[in-house]
């Protein structure tokens, strides 16, 4: 297991064997943004991948766009990405994230993309004037013997 503390600064997440960083610019180019706030790790043999995106803003603009607010219009965006891919998604339940006063509220999504059935998770969180957004991507061929590596990942985020 290894502790990430994600963006230096508050949030922290213990990863399993087998994750490997992503070099930002190779991030960058797999999930088509350019974005300076940006973390990602993969494991290869289990066909998963994860990134976090985060953004400061101030604190009223941050009270004004709730966790939920942010997740509904991540999955508008993501429809829009995968267009004639069967995309679908439904909300999760909220998730509680140690150190953070508020819970994680995200969305399961699924499509499929050169005939490769893909599927995952947005979680949207908060921490003061800090606004993170995490995606995770798997093969729906191992989601299901994943499901325990991706619950402990989330399990281990922490607010510090």
């Amino acid at each position: 297991m290894n502790t990430v503390l994600i963006d230096n600064e508050y949030l922290a997440v213990t990863l399993p064997e087998g994750f490997d960083d992503i070099p930002h610019k190779e991030l960058e180019s797999l999930i088509g943004i350019t974005y300076d706030s940006l973390w990602g790790v993969r494991d290869t043999d289990r066909h998963m991948l994860m990134y976090m995106t985060w953004k400061d803003s101030s604190k009223l603009l941050n009270k004004l766009a709730s966790e939920k607010a942010i997740a509904k219009r991540a999955d508008k965006h993501f429809a829009k990405c995968y267009p004639g891919s069967g995309y679908a998604s439904e909300d999760l339940p909220e998730r509680a994230v140690t150190g953070s006063d508020a819970g994680a509220h995200g969305f399961h999504f699924s499509y499929t993309i050169q005939g490769v059935d893909q599927e995952g998770e947005v979680w949207v969180l908060k921490h003061g004037k800090r606004c993170y957004t995490m995606c995770y991507y798997t093969r729906s061929e191992v989601a299901e013997q994943n499901r325990p590596v991706i619950d402990g990942i989330l399990s281990s985020l922490e607010v510090r």
